[in-house]
């Protein structure tokens, strides 16, 4: 599923995206995300099929769809599409990370 903003230059390690901790789940965790944890890699992700553990706030980057999702609960379905980026383009764990208020 291809939605949201189009991102047409994303380099994973050079680029990143951020996001808030307190609004996203993650309680008060600071610092990138951490694969198997709370980033997985799922070729066709179905909203259930990332294997995080439920009630698990994580995110999720589908290759076959070249877009990163949010996903607070892998137990239920609903994910949020985050961006897709350029064809050919990946998402790694170190490009995501998780901040707080006081960053901004």
């Amino acid at each position: 599923m291809k939605t949201g903003d189009q991102i047409s230059d994303f380099t994973t390690g050079v680029d990143a995206f951020e996001f808030l901790n307190s609004q996203f789940g993650f309680g008060t965790f600071t610092g990138v995300a951490t694969e198997g944890t709370n980033f997985f890699s799922q070729a066709d992700f179905d909203g259930t099929n990332s294997g995080a553990a439920p009630g698990h706030a994580h995110f999720v980057f589908d290759s076959n769809a070249e877009t990163p999702y949010f996903d607070d609960d892998s137990a239920t379905d609903g994910y949020q599409v985050v961006a897709s980026v350029q064809s050919g383009g990946s998402v790694a764990a170190g490009d995501i990370e998780i901040i707080n208020s006081g960053s901004l």
